[in-house]
């Protein structure tokens, strides 16, 4: 039996993609960007994932 490591969002498979720790839970960059991203005060745009500051993961299972 594999482990699975979803997005807490959309539940897709993580292993081995960039993710997002949000309140200690996995979610991909495309849910992170689109449901948690802050906004810029200035031009309204979200602040994506990989911009500075926020912790871009990676996760590698090997089983």
């Amino acid at each position: 039996m594999t482990d699975r490591f979803d997005c807490f969002y959309c539940r897709d498979n993580l292993q081995g993609k960039k993710y997002v720790k949000k309140d200690d839970k996995p979610v991909c960059v495309r849910c992170f960007d689109k449901l948690c991203a802050n906004t810029c005060a200035e031009c309204r745009k979200p602040i994506g994932a990989d911009a500075n500051g926020n912790n871009i993961l990676v996760q590698n299972l090997f089983m």
